[in-house]
């Protein structure tokens, strides 16, 4: 196993500004890492890579597969699209999908009949959003993100992934969604908000473990220790998770043919193949 080395230079400040200097002389903020140090990104603890989260569009207008969900910005799976051009770009990429995805709503809300729930349906789901509130006892959001993190954060489960040690954190995360996701505490509406969110986490970090586990190669962010090359032969594809009863349900779809690399592309290694690792 070699250690990861960055390759992009990193530097403090916007260009043509006079760089701030720390108490010092310290170019770098107290308590940060050094900049020398490399930088290694791509995947983030129990979510997925920077703009693979969010919903895969079905077309240019930014719908999904959902009748009358549409998403923009990082609720939109665009793998970097809106960051292409540089520093800034994101916020010009996410106003232009925002207004795309905003006329193409209100198109679609205009032509649909209002939706309705009956008086059990309502206390059903105010129940469910307003538990953590009611409990007298609990587990606080705070330390179960710091639990989630210690099990998902380690470069040996993020970066470096391998079967046993993947198996061990999906044990570990199982058990936390199992007994610490139905007994969140929340005293207020903002650690109310924080129980949600960390219950979110909980079923993502699974997702990605389970979907590390499937995709039996590498490609792309995603690293198998075990499976260190491409095989384009079956994987291919993307991972889609399925929701079986209780269970995930795992199987994969195969990208269009238009959208495989051409053969003389693939010397060029993962730079034109990275990206339809989708939702691994």
């Amino acid at each position: 196993m070699q250690a990861h080395k960055g390759n992009i230079p990193f530097k403090m400040g916007r260009p043509g500004r006079r760089p701030r200097v720390f108490p010092g002389g310290s170019l770098i903020p107290p308590g940060c890492r050094s900049l020398d140090l490399p930088i290694v990104g791509g995947a983030t603890a129990g979510m997925a890579p920077h703009k693979c989260e969010g919903i895969f569009p079905k077309d240019n207008s930014f719908d999904s597969s959902i009748p009358g969900l549409f998403a923009a910005g990082d609720g939109l799976c665009t793998y970097g699209a809106s960051y292409s051009g540089g520093m800034g770009s994101s916020s010009s990429g996410s106003a232009t999908q925002g207004t795309r995805a905003g006329r193409k709503a209100a198109e679609y809300a205009k032509n649909i009949k209002a939706a309705s729930a009956s008086d059990s349906q309502i206390l059903a789901i105010k129940k469910n959003i307003f538990e953590p509130r009611s409990r007298e006892k609990g587990y606080s959001s705070a330390w179960v993100t710091q639990v989630l993190q210690g099990a998902m954060v380690p470069y040996y489960v993020l970066y470096i992934k391998k079967k046993d040690r993947l198996q061990a954190a999906l044990t570990n995360i199982k058990f936390m969604r199992a007994h610490f996701a139905p007994n969140l505490l929340a005293n207020d509406t903002h650690e109310l908000r924080l129980a949600h969110e960390t219950r979110n986490m909980l079923l993502n970090a699974e997702m990605k473990l389970r979907a590390s586990l499937f995709r039996t190669e590498s490609r792309g962010a995603h690293y198998r220790e075990d499976y260190p090359h491409k095989d384009d032969k079956n994987l291919l594809a993307w991972v889609i998770i399925s929701k079986d009863g209780d269970n995930m349900k795992l199987a994969k779809r195969p990208i269009p043919a238009a959208w495989k690399p051409k053969a003389r592309c693939r010397a060029h290694g993962d730079r034109h193949t990275g990206s339809i690792m989708g939702a691994i």
